[in-house]
């Protein structure tokens, strides 16, 4: 059977889907039960992206687009937005910051159109209630991603760190004063204390990945994924073996760790 393909069909089967005779699952959803679902379906994006599966993105991001559109019409029924209005923001917000595409001429350099987008973001925000050069940092990102992005937004204001020297000093600072608060004792006030001083050594070596041009978030993910391989190649040698993990000793787990890391290694040197 061939179905309709346009976006017009597209948001008509949404709007029926809440509509009086529609799904009731779907007619009971809000903004806020979304929210899960919303994230759930933008990291399957990203497994699709990392798994160079072009099938898988073609789905997830039709799985991405349902809840935009699951959104917008939300927000219709609301009489808030709708999504053609969404379609018209972004497509002014898309002229607006690109004026050297559509009107040619106006930069030449990639540093001029740093400074022009720079400046165009300004403008924008001038029309907001909350001018902070933080304001555009959203508080529900991942915490290492917020925070390179919090880091980026206030370099811009000249609120920095001279040199990478002064970051590796204040690290060191930041991990003296997490060894002085576990070494106080234990009580409700210095467990938050640790909370805190963990928090602020996590903080620096986001600013100390910044200045080593180094991703801190694909950097831990990537430490997820070694960590994942050399584990489960761990339990492969421990069945093979037929010795349950939970009978190991500390120096048997460092040698089938450090099995698993050769072995590893051998394997991506093999790999053209």
């Amino acid at each position: 059977m061939d179905y309709p393909v346009s976006f017009e069909h597209l948001t008509d089967t949404v709007a029926a889907l809440r509509g009086e005779n529609g799904c009731p699952w779907d007619k009971r959803q809000t903004h806020e039960s979304l929210q899960p679902y919303l994230l759930e379906e933008a990291y399957e994006v990203l497994d699709a992206i990392e798994a160079h599966d072009v099938r898988s993105l073609k789905e997830e991001l039709g799985d991405l687009l349902l809840q935009v559109l699951f959104h917008a019409q939300i927000a219709s029924e609301e009489g808030a937005f709708t999504i053609q209005e969404i379609l018209a923001a972004l497509n002014a917000k898309l002229l607006r910051r690109h004026p050297h595409v559509f009107d040619p001429g106006t930069v030449a350099t990639e540093q001029e159109l740093s400074h022009q987008w720079d400046a165009i973001k300004k403008l924008e925000k001038a029309t907001q209630s909350d001018q902070s050069a933080l304001s555009s940092v959203s508080k529900t990102m991942p915490a290492l991603f917020r925070a390179v992005k919090l880091q980026k937004c206030a370099a811009k204001t000249g609120f920095d760190w001279s040199d990478i020297a002064s970051v590796w000093k204040k690290l060191d600072e930041e991990i003296e004063e997490l060894r002085q608060a576990l070494a106080q004792q234990k009580n409700i006030n210095t467990q938050q204390r640790i909370e805190e001083e963990l928090g602020d050594m996590l903080f620096t070596i986001v600013n100390l990945s910044r200045f080593l041009a180094v991703n801190p978030e694909l950097a831990l993910n990537g430490t997820n994924d070694r960590f994942v391989a050399r584990f489960q190649h761990m339990e492969q040698e421990a069945d093979i073996s037929e010795v349950n993990m939970k009978d190991m000793t500390p120096d048997d787990f460092d040698v089938l760790w450090n099995r698993a890391k050769q072995a590893l290694a051998n394997i991506r040197k093999e790999t053209p």
